[in-house]
């Protein structure tokens, strides 16, 4: 396990393909929660979240600037796979969104969270290089 900086560079878009993928996956999702005897609730398909409402995850619960990109914190497995499906353009997702404060605290407390750098495939610009995407 590998903690990580994920940038979200267009977090309304990235909330947008998310859902897209959850609605995807609703009913094979809903099927395997059941047949384990859960019930299943998906918070994009479930709920009437905005596209643009975004929270600190950190315990401020501060709203987030939707409108400006927006870090994570997160915790990587492979990172070569996490390269190659950035790169791709895929969506990569987890982790604990951050207002600019928490961000600020985290890295300063926590310098190794902030050592690789991942930007989400699904939201990024042709402004964001190679390099910037690269762990």
């Amino acid at each position: 396990m590998n903690e990580a900086w994920l940038v979200i560079p267009n977090p309304i878009k990235h909330r947008q393909v998310a859902r897209v993928q959850a609605h995807m996956h609703y009913e094979e999702n809903k099927k395997q929660a059941q047949e384990l005897g859960f019930e299943f609730i998906s918070q994009l398909v479930d709920s009437d979240i905005p596209d643009d409402l975004w929270v600190c995850d950190m315990a401020c619960n501060s709203s987030i600037d939707a409108t400006q990109p927006i870090n994570l914190s997160c915790t990587i497995d492979d990172i070569d796979e996490v390269k190659r499906e950035a790169k791709a353009g895929q969506q990569i997702s987890g982790g604990y969104a951050m207002c600019g404060s928490c961000f600020q605290e985290m890295k300063n407390n926590y310098p190794e969270y902030f050592e690789r750098k991942v930007i989400c495939g699904c939201c990024r610009t042709e402004q964001d290089t190679e390099s910037e995407v690269m762990l």
